[in-house]
């Protein structure tokens, strides 16, 4: 029986943090911005975690993560908020013709700044998205890209590891 899931938004949760079994939803990247979703599994909230780290916004760890993450989190600058994060999605053609799809996100201020090639089979707009989006709010300038036949690059079947390397350079 699979679990159902509510939508979880930490400034409608008085606060409270969702267990650290929380499922992401792929977050979207369109013209308006970029914008996510969190989902939490259902009872989840009866568990509430014993340590979080400053600004996780929401997202919770475990005891042993936060000890050794802690002091690292703490000497970060604050991340900049979600809305000044700009997502523009190009196809970046490879030498054969084949265009693949790459988001770039970056803090709406920057033009340049240093960055962080993300190359993915998976989706760019899932694991790997949210992980270029946190990249960003920390100012690097994130590319993330999904590989040739995947996600909405180009062609419609991705033969396994075949093209990677050379659509790497």
């Amino acid at each position: 029986m699979a679990a159902s899931r509510h939508l979880f938004s930490p400034s409608r949760s008085n606060g409270a943090l969702p267990h650290p079994s929380t499922l992401y939803d792929a977050p979207a990247c369109s013209s308006s911005g970029w914008s996510q979703a969190v989902y939490v599994k259902e009872g989840a909230e009866n568990f509430p975690p014993k340590k979080t780290l400053k600004g996780s916004e929401g997202l919770a760890m475990t005891p042993q993560l936060a000890d050794i993450l802690g002091p690292i989190q703490a000497s970060l600058p604050d991340p900049l908020p979600a809305s000044e994060i700009r997502c523009d999605t190009v196809w970046v053609p490879m030498r054969d013709g084949i265009r693949l799809a790459t988001d770039i996100l970056r803090a709406s201020h920057l033009r340049s700044g240093p960055t962080i090639a993300i190359r993915t089979p998976y989706g760019r707009r899932g694991h790997d998205g949210m992980v270029a989006r946190a990249l960003a709010q920390y100012g690097y300038v994130a590319v993330v890209q999904d590989c040739r036949g995947t996600g909405d690059s180009e062609p419609d079947t991705w033969d396994l590891y075949v093209y990677e390397l050379e659509d790497s350079f």
